[in-house]
């Protein structure tokens, strides 16, 4: 893809198609739209429920998971790295491999402990302790919901004999059962795009890191690869400033700074030494201007400001 935003003079050499990106999975992840939930824990997005909203395969809301879907493989195809967190757990899903009760710690630390003490517990009163029967509750958006995971469930007590066919019930709804329409639709839009025999090659772990990239921003491997021009180097007074600066930040602005300079806030696989284009550091002649970027090219404009 090469992007133009209207009204825009940029020219894409890959920071506007990154830019387009970012807004485009800004824009399918809010929140009003009510498609993916953030984990509480985690920050990472997960499919929503919807309970009855899903009435029909070609609902509106399966039409924009499949539209989704497709965004993801395009950014893929486009090597665009995708400041969006998903867990593991997605991209496994999408390779078709195994899944199961470890898998749940991504989406609810809670609920898997409470499984695996479940599981655990050899008492005879286990009936007591726990309490539970074959239903069970989730919460999307403030909406609680119970299903009953056999039939007749709610009337069915989980004992002894029957807790490891409880676990995985409530380990199937949660990663398989509860967002079936809503999985199927977006991955038939991920292989729309990006399909046969090169997804063979990756394991769910490696496709994470092609779509979102590395989370940990590695300041000193970035100003090793950094280039300079207009009068600037690596021994610059005011470049020594810079990185000072930089190194000292807190990982929240480091990945602003970085988005403001690439158009992206995450690393590309192998780290910031291997971004492309690589960060630019140019010398800007009027002192009165803050720092300005062109993410089409990777560059900083920067005036040769006095002190830090």
């Amino acid at each position: 893809l090469k992007v133009i935003f209207h009204g825009e003079e940029g020219v894409d050499e890959g920071g506007v198609k990154r830019e387009f990106f970012q807004l485009l999975v800004a824009e399918l992840f809010r929140s009003d739209y009510g498609m993916f939930k953030r984990l509480k824990h985690s920050g990472a997005y997960w499919f929503a429920s919807h309970g009855s909203l899903l009435s029909g395969d070609d609902g509106e809301y399966l039409q924009n998971y499949f539209l989704t879907g497709i965004a993801i493989g395009l950014a893929i195809y486009n090597g665009v790295i995708l400041d969006v967190n998903f867990p593991c757990l997605l991209f496994k899903k999408l390779l078709n491999e195994n899944v199961g009760l470890r898998d749940m710690n991504e989406l609810d630390p809670n609920v898997y402990s409470s499984l695996r003490s479940l599981l655990q517990y050899e008492g005879a009163d286990l009936e007591d302790v726990f309490m539970l029967t074959f239903d069970h509750s989730t919460e999307d958006f403030g909406k609680v919901s119970t299903v009953e995971l056999i039939p007749g469930g709610s009337d069915v007590d989980v004992t002894q004999k029957n807790k490891i066919e409880y676990v995985n019930k409530v380990v199937e709804y949660h990663l398989t059962t509860s967002i079936a329409k809503q999985f199927r639709a977006f991955a038939r839009g991920f292989v729309t795009v990006v399909n046969g025999k090169a997804l063979e090659l990756f394991s769910g772990s490696e496709l994470e890191l092609v779509v979102a990239g590395e989370p940990d921003l590695d300041f000193v491997a970035l100003e090793r690869a950094a280039l300079y021009e207009g009068g600037y180097s690596s021994s610059h007074r005011t470049i020594q400033h810079l990185w000072r600066v930089l190194r000292s930040l807190k990982l929240p602005q480091k990945q602003k700074f970085l988005k403001f300079v690439s158009g992206c806030a995450r690393a590309p696989i192998g780290g910031l030494g291997k971004l492309r284009p690589m960060l630019k550091i140019q010398r800007h002649a009027d002192l009165s201007l803050l720092p300005q970027a062109a993410t089409c090219f990777c560059t900083l404009l920067l005036p040769d400001y006095g002190n830090e």
